[in-house]
C-alpha cells in the first residue's frame, strides 16, 4: 500500500471467532485496518460505522442464508442511496457449504445469480483470504480509473 493511500477497510462477518482473530492479525500485519462481526444481523448493525472497502462474507451463521441475506441487502437495498454507497463494495464470500454438499454451486453460479468479486472454500488460509482481498480491490480500482478515464471515442 502507497502511503498516500487511506488504510483499506475490511469488515469480516463470521461466526468464526478464530478464523477472523488469525485473518485480522494477517490483515493488520499488511496495513489493512480490520473490523469483525460475529452474525449476520452484528454485521448490517456494523455497516455505516465500519465503512468498509471489502466485506469478507461467511454463509452459514445464525442460519443457512444469514450471509446470503446479507449479500442480498448489499447488492439489491431497495433503499436508493444506500444501494449506491454498498453495491459497489467488493464481497469475498467464504463457506464450507460447497464441500458439505459435494458441488462448487458458489463459484460456478453466475454474478447476476450471485453477485460476490470472490469465493473461497473453508477452511480458507488467511493467505488466501488476504490474496482475494487484494484481487478484488485491484479489479474494483481498474473498474473505477475506466469510469473516469476519457475513453478513445470521446476524442481523447
Amino acid at each position: 500500500m502507497l502511503s498516500a493511500e487511506l488504510p483499506v477497510r475490511v469488515l469480516m462477518i463470521d461466526d468464526d471467532v478464530d478464523l477472523q482473530s488469525v485473518v485480522g492479525e494477517l490483515l493488520e500485519s499488511n496495513g489493512f485496518v480490520f473490523a469483525s462481526a460475529h452474525s449476520a444481523k452484528e454485521g448490517l448493525a456494523v455497516l455505516d460505522r465500519v465503512r468498509p472497502d471489502v466485506v469478507v462474507l461467511d454463509v452459514v451463521m445464525e442460519d443457512v442464508f444469514a450471509g446470503f441475506r446479507v449479500l442480498a441487502w448489499l447488492r439489491r437495498n431497495p433503499d436508493r442511496e444506500l444501494a449506491l454507497r454498498w453495491r459497489q463494495v467488493p464481497v469475498v464470500l467464504m463457506s464450507g457449504v460447497q464441500s458439505a454438499i459435494g458441488m462448487q454451486v458458489l463459484q460456478d453460479a453466475p454474478r447476476a445469480l450471485l453477485p460476490i468479486d470472490a469465493c473461497l472454500e473453508k477452511p480458507a488460509e488467511p493467505s488466501r483470504v488476504l490474496e482475494a482481498i487484494r484481487a478484488c480491490l485491484a479489479r474494483s480500482r481498474s473498474a473505477l480509473r475506466s469510469l473516469h478515464e476519457p475513453s478513445l471515442a470521446d476524442g481523447a
